[in-house]
């Protein structure tokens, strides 16, 4: 979710990934991919919560949120059946957060318990590992969803971790959270890069 620091409206920077979330919602209200046999996967929820944040957050695509917001409440609980990865417990709760700050009320009534244990394990996976450290892949690599403590540490993390590239361990999110975090020209022309290479907006995680 990137403004744009030369338009003074606060415009995207990324106007035409903007554009390719509104024309890409499927029919059944989900971003993401689907499984073998067309059923969203795993994934769509987090996708889904990505693309609603960024809409929400530029004020376009009403009925394109609403859609999200009710795919998520109506599905996440039969995708995650009883257990969920690593990825999907430090990042799903880092969605719903952002949501929250683009003003996004997000209440799972019937998946309450999931929910909770969801945001537990959150917390104790941050109480128990560092932003790089044994586990692959740390936790680092997913500070677009991650709640800064300590910005000076952060920085000096993303300094000592990005890559000749200029990426954050080659993650279009992770990318966007370090340039918004510190604002290296590194970062930016590699986001560029990929729009360039993605000229119909297809790179839609780093809205």
């Amino acid at each position: 979710m990137i403004p744009d620091p030369r338009d003074p409206t606060g415009r995207p920077m990324f106007k035409g990934c903007l554009d390719w979330v509104l024309n890409n919602q499927r029919e059944d209200g989900f971003w993401g991919e689907c499984d073998g046999h067309g059923m969203p996967t795993i994934e769509s929820p987090l996708a889904t919560l990505a693309c609603v944040v960024a809409l929400k957050k530029w004020n376009v695509g009403t009925r394109e949120v609403q859609g999200g917001l009710a795919f998520v409440n109506e599905n996440i609980e039969k995708l995650l059946g009883d257990h969920f990865p690593r990825w999907f417990a430090i990042v799903f709760p880092g969605m719903i957060d952002l949501a929250h700050e683009v003003g996004l009320q997000i209440a799972f009534p019937k998946q309450l318990g999931l929910s909770m244990n969801i945001f537990g394990e959150r917390q104790g996976i941050r109480e128990r590992e560092e932003l790089v450290g044994e586990q692959f892949p740390p936790l680092l690599s997913y500070l677009e969803v991650l709640t800064p403590t300590d910005d000076k540490l952060i920085e000096e993390s993303i300094t000592k971790d990005l890559s000749l590239d200029g990426s954050l361990f080659q993650s279009p999110a992770a990318t966007a959270g370090a340039f918004m975090a510190t604002g290296k020209r590194e970062c930016l022309a590699y986001l560029q890069s990929l729009v360039q290479r993605c000229p119909n907006g297809g790179q839609q995680n780093f809205l």
